[in-house]
């Protein structure tokens, strides 16, 4: 893939004139003519995605998932928002704290959730607009929180407790705070 803008303008040009390169999306280009544009954007996901909201979190369902949604989408905060429709992408990227203490480092500069922040994310309230909702089931949460209390026992349930309570502030989620709470209680 090229990136488009800036001082690659001219270049890109040409190559599109030449038909080297086509389009894709916005100021992104593809060399590869033969393959799907969504089979490339696919194996360019993570680089597209720090290209455009540069670090920025992964989040929401997409941390929880570790994966992109069935239809594309994947679920990114930063300090902007933004929305980019690719073949086979759906960026969401809603405004929010970017990094927090227990974010790991992910690809191309990007941060993933930590399994707190992930955890209050995906208890608050969201509706499926265009395509799959932000956040998954209760259900998903309650199963993630049983298997961690199963694998790695009370002592982790609790810590992942008391980083969420710490997390709760900054990510003004105060409701999913007192949720996750509950659950952890009803589970130990």
């Amino acid at each position: 893939i090229v990136f488009g803008g800036g001082t690659a303008s001219s270049r890109v040009s040409r190559g599109v004139a030449r038909g080297e390169l086509r389009k894709i999306g916005p100021a992104l280009y593809t060399a590869n003519l033969a393959n799907d544009p969504a089979l490339v954007v696919g194996r360019h996901l993570w680089e597209i995605a720090a290209h455009y909201a540069p670090s920025a979190v992964v989040s929401h369902r997409t941390a929880f998932e570790a994966r992109p949604s069935p239809d594309g989408t994947v679920f990114m905060t930063s300090s902007t928002s933004k929305r980019l429709d690719l073949p086979g992408l759906r960026l969401r990227v809603y405004q929010g704290p970017t990094a927090l203490p227990g974010d790991q480092p992910f690809l191309n500069g990007l941060l993933l959730a930590s399994e707190a922040r992930l955890l209050l994310e995906n208890l608050a309230i969201a509706r499926a607009r265009a395509g799959v909702r932000r956040t998954v089931s209760r259900q998903e949460i309650e199963t993630r929180l049983e298997t961690i209390l199963r694998s790695r026992g009370e002592t982790a349930v609790n810590a992942i407790r008391d980083q969420a309570r710490a997390l709760t502030a900054a990510l003004g989620a105060d409701r999913e705070m007192a949720q996750l709470d509950a659950l952890i209680g009803a589970l130990l």
